[in-house]
């Protein structure tokens, strides 16, 4: 009886071996399909009859009515693009995950190390923002009297500063152990560190749903960065705040 129990304890483990390698790889593989399938498809059902209707757009209602007309021009190509791309996120933020060890134990060093990580998380959310913004221009998202998209793209760097100065307030609640084998507990009072995870968590569920694959990265990023504060903390740290 005993042998039958470890024998399928190790079947057990060999299958869960199997599946954290083959789920990313699906991910990636199916993503790229769907990416694929999305670029050979047209953008346009007839493209010829959208830019006649664009061009006599008028009236106070143009914006409503340019939005209308794209929802009934456009195909499943940008659709496509935009969950394959997703799936593709998914399945590097799986890799990641996959190889969190590696990760914890060069995070684990200092508050230095975690600092830039969350910049580095900081980076790829404004990078995200700007690839969105100028791909969206790309797609004709935005119509030809809408307003330069210069006015957001001037405020990256504000933002840009904003999340790096968050990052190393944050990091300053790091608390250096010697093994990296945490538990994530609220025992130690990690409330705020739970609601930022939480909201970073639904950012990652939405844009996840919606097809936003500019987020699915950073929001991974914030969970991992705001997780890796929280479980090096141990219970007997008093409150959550960045001089604790």
């Amino acid at each position: 009886m005993e042998e039958r129990l470890r024998h399928g304890s190790h079947g057990w483990t060999r299958i869960k071996d199997e599946m954290k390698r083959l789920v990313p790889i699906c991910l990636i593989v199916g993503g790229a399909t769907l990416l694929v399938v999305g670029l050979l498809l047209p953008r346009y059902h007839n493209q010829a009859d959208y830019d006649r209707r664009y061009m006599v757009l008028a009236g106070p209602d143009r914006a409503q009515d340019f939005r209308e007309l794209r929802r009934e021009s456009l195909t499943m190509s940008l659709t496509f693009q935009d969950y394959g791309l997703c799936s593709i996120s998914w399945g590097l933020v799986l890799v990641a995950w996959i190889r969190r060890d590696r990760v914890n134990r060069f995070l684990a060093r200092s508050r230095r190390s975690v600092a830039l990580f969350g910049g580095v998380v900081a980076i790829l959310t404004v990078a995200g923002q700007v690839g969105s913004l100028r791909l969206d221009l790309e797609r004709g998202e935005f119509p030809h009297w809408a307003d330069s998209i210069g006015i957001p793209l001037a405020g990256v760097l504000p933002i840009l500063l904003a999340l790096v100065a968050w990052s190393v307030v944050h990091a300053l609640l790091f608390k250096r152990r010697r093994s990296v084998a945490y538990r994530l507990t609220l025992g130690n009072g990690n409330w705020w560190l739970a609601i930022l995870m939480v909201v970073s968590g639904s950012i990652l569920l939405y844009s996840s749903l919606v097809g936003d694959f500019w987020l699915i990265i950073p929001a991974a990023g914030w969970i991992a960065f705001y997780g890796i504060i929280w479980v090096s903390r141990p219970k007997t740290t008093p409150g959550i705040h960045p001089l604790g």
